[in-house]
């Protein structure tokens, strides 16, 4: 089966024509325009009348409507031997007859239809962008969530308007997606236009996705781990497989999240020196690709695990037998909190969790990163507090 026939197609002589095909014949109608973007107007009128035509047929015996006489003007201009015109104006060229067929026909029909600005467009100008600014490219993560979003929203860029984005989040909403998940889509959309308007690419235009309101309510309030759970955990532990184990004690003692733990291979993890690394290109931003120091009762249970981590749903599945409360990431918060009750250095405790320093901007652009054992020396109060309640 060869590749579809674009209906909007040019001619060698620039004249933009529409073919469709109906009943397994072909039907087509000039344009009357060397315009590309009067031709994409002009289009669908052109298309509504041969399905007309189409739809009411022709008798056998009447001439084909690829027979039927065309005039196309101006015909060939004669010139003289020395290379001027042979004519004293172009109202004296003759008009050329053909046909239809001879003019559809035509072997050097150039597929060349108008191109409209789409939203791939808005990336690769996006990425331009932030290459040139920042000197590198966007992640695999924003790229791989804007893909997802553009494969998602059921109208091109020159569709969108405050009503088919409207219309788009009610869609959403009946499919069961979240109110943040549904903002998150709307804001890498409106992202790209708004970088493409400043860019120059959309010079001119406005962001349509400004005219509505997508923002979601404030995020589902995550319970913090406290010292019963930490105290749950005692008698939990010691029934699960160590694929479920060890990424509860990583979360319960390093504050990671999930995703985290369940991204690491062997080679991110340093027995000797007790340490596990969150690589570039696994970590949720720049201030998440951290080395952070682990406890020796856990590097003692790496030693010969296979790394084929349990999943996160099984994993809070367990959780919810502790507190239906509580999940995997409410232990990253009740590190916190319990650093902060420990009078744990907390500059060193923001490192660990991967969170961009808030006592000073200078910290976080110059001197590298915070030091695994810097933060070994910061945690190690709130450890203490943990063996106790775990029991480990």
């Amino acid at each position: 089966m060869g590749r579809p026939k674009k209906t909007i197609q040019r001619r060698t002589n620039g004249i933009y024509i529409v073919q469709i095909w109906l009943g397994g014949k072909r039907h087509v109608k000039s344009l009357e325009t060397r315009d590309p973007e009067r031709a994409a107007a002009r289009a669908a009128q052109a298309i509504r009348k041969l399905q007309k035509e189409a739809s009411s047929g022709f008798n056998r015996w009447d001439e084909h409507p690829a027979e039927k006489p065309l005039t196309e003007w101006p015909g060939p201009i004669p010139y003289k031997v020395d290379g001027r015109p042979d004519v004293e104006s172009i109202e004296e060229v003759p008009d050329r007859e053909t046909t239809w067929g001879e003019f559809c026909e035509d072997p050097e029909i150039q597929i060349t239809p108008p191109h409209q600005t789409d939203w791939l467009d808005l990336v690769r100008e996006a990425e331009s962008v932030r290459k040139r600014k920042h000197k590198k490219p966007y992640s695999a993560s924003w790229h791989k969530n804007v893909g997802i979003s553009i494969k998602q929203v059921p109208f091109t860029l020159q569709q969108a308007s405050a009503k088919t984005i409207r219309d788009w989040i009610k869609l959403m909403e009946k499919q069961g997606l979240s109110g943040l998940t549904i903002a998150n889509k709307c804001t890498l959309l409106s992202g790209l236009v708004d970088t493409c308007i400043k860019s120059g690419l959309l010079a001119g235009q406005s962001n349509p996705f400004g005219l509505v309101d997508y923002a979601a309510g404030e995020a589902d309030h995550i319970t913090p781990a406290e010292e019963q759970d930490y105290r749950g955990l005692k008698d939990l532990l010691p029934n699960l497989d160590i694929r479920f184990q060890l990424p509860i004690l990583i979360q319960a003692y390093c504050g990671t999240r999930i995703s985290e733990v369940l991204k690491r291979e062997a080679e991110d993890f340093d027995l000797s020196k007790g340490t596990m690394e969150v690589a570039v290109g696994t970590a949720k931003n720049k201030a998440s690709e951290r080395t952070i120091p682990l406890p020796p009762q856990i590097v003692e249970m790496l030693k010969g695990f296979d790394f084929a981590w349990g999943s996160q749903a099984t994993i809070n599945k367990w959780l919810k037998t502790v507190n239906s409360e509580v999940t995997s990431h409410s232990f990253r918060h009740g590190l916190t909190k319990l650093a902060r009750d420990e009078q744990a250095d907390q500059i060193g405790l923001e490192a660990m969790l991967g969170h961009v320093l808030s006592h000073s901007h200078m910290a976080n652009m110059y001197g590298g990163k915070y030091g695994h054992e810097a933060m070994r020396k910061a945690v190690e109060p709130v450890w203490t507090q943990l063996d106790k309640w775990m029991g480990l």
